[in-house]
């Protein structure tokens, strides 16, 4: 870039003095090499631009600073230290320009350094007023001093840039602040899940441990029942099979008389006896009947199942609770990443913000300060 904007007085005061040393070197572009200076000036000659001079930092020679002239007394100072630069590469190119140039604060002071001692220096008074070596002296002519002005120029330009970017980021922080009360909804809407999350837990327990107290109750008052009939299953298990010894018997003394009165009827039809035939023409009814019993049963069965459900329908309840409770667990997840997403968006936007009041603060105060420098340059030049 050009020297001008990469380089800046230490003082206000410096300013004339400092514009007076750089002389055409002030608006000369700094490269990092030769070749990029070749390439700039092919640029500029295809564009037809206006000349320019070119500092490429790779091939220009300069003297070392005389560190003996930063201890001269009085308010004798080199130029460049005088001079504040960016980025620190481009001291070189500063070198360059000023050499071992000294700024005194008034005129008589600088022709002394320049003229009185065993060796000359050249010296630069804080009017504009400069002593070469060679004995020419120029004054701080008023081209100087409206060239000085381009510091100032400089410098409130590059206060209005920062405060256009600051009001910018300002402005995006009130946009982004005002997502806060949306994060308040959610807030609110986790709190409210939570506590339906708690509510329904609870209930979701209260439910199943009275179920379960039933169930157990029952099962203990079926189990006792049980107790009590198994004497009276065991008796009447012996009368049954006391009667089935006298049936068989009887059936026995039965099937004598039948195969007497049926004899001639079983003869005829081919068959040992009538329990055959009983056996074949009935079974067809008897599997039919069976078939139909069975269905009956199992009808009551259901019926009876169903009844029971619609009295007693504590599943039913558990399930809805049950799912009731994974609704709002996901929900409660969602928000609770949602609400984290927005804390660090929050955050983040206010720590900006509290950086962008503190630099608007120090912007103001430069610019008020800025402000009181140029009346003074109006007096002066009034």
């Amino acid at each position: 870039g050009r020297l001008i904007d990469l380089c800046e007085p230490v003082h206000r005061r410096y300013q004339i003095a400092i514009t007076k040393v750089l002389g055409k070197n002030m608006d000369a572009i700094v490269v990092d090499s030769e070749q990029c200076g070749r390439d700039c000036i092919q640029y500029m000659k295809e564009q037809r631009s206006e000349p320019s001079t070119f500092i490429p930092l790779d091939t220009i020679q300069v003297k070392p600073t005389n560190e003996k002239l930063r201890n001269l007394g009085g308010s004798a100072k080199l130029v460049i230290d005088v001079i504040r630069y960016d980025p620190p590469q481009i001291k070189k190119a500063l070198q360059y320009a000023c050499g071992n140039s000294l700024v005194c604060d008034t005129m008589e002071e600088a022709r002394k350094l320049c003229f009185s001692g065993t060796e000359r220096h050249k010296a630069v008074a804080l009017d504009g007023t400069l002593f070469s070596k060679s004995g020419i002296i120029s004054g701080g002519a008023s081209d100087i001093k409206r060239k000085a002005k381009r510091w100032d120029e400089k410098a409130v330009d590059g206060l209005k840039r920062s405060r256009d970017r600051y009001l910018e980021e300002l402005k995006e922080l009130n946009i982004t602040r005002r997502k806060e009360p949306e994060l308040n909804n959610l807030t609110s809407q986790i709190n409210g899940l939570e506590t339906r999350l708690k509510y329904s837990k609870r209930d979701r327990d209260s439910s199943i441990d009275q179920t379960m107290a039933e169930y157990n109750k029952e099962a203990a008052t079926i189990e006792n029942e049980l107790e009590d009939l198994r004497p009276v299953l065991k008796n009447l298990e012996n009368q049954i099979d006391d009667r089935s010894l006298k049936i068989d018997e009887n059936q026995d003394k039965l099937n004598v008389v039948e195969d007497k009165v049926f004899k001639d009827f079983c003869k005829n039809l081919g068959i040992d006896n009538i329990r055959q035939y009983e056996e074949k023409q009935l079974s067809k009814q008897q599997e039919k009947a069976k078939k139909r019993l069975e269905f009956a049963n199992h009808q009551s069965k259901l019926q009876s199942q169903l009844d029971f459900e619609k009295r007693r329908n504590t599943k039913g309840q558990v399930k809805k609770y049950e799912d009731q409770l994974i609704a709002d667990e996901a929900a409660l997840t969602e928000l609770e990443d949602e609400e984290k997403v927005q804390l660090e968006s929050i955050e983040r936007t206010q720590t900006a913000l509290t950086e962008a009041i503190d630099e608007r603060e120090s912007f103001k105060g430069e610019c008020e300060e800025t402000e009181i420098e140029l009346k003074e340059i109006k007096k002066i030049l009034s």
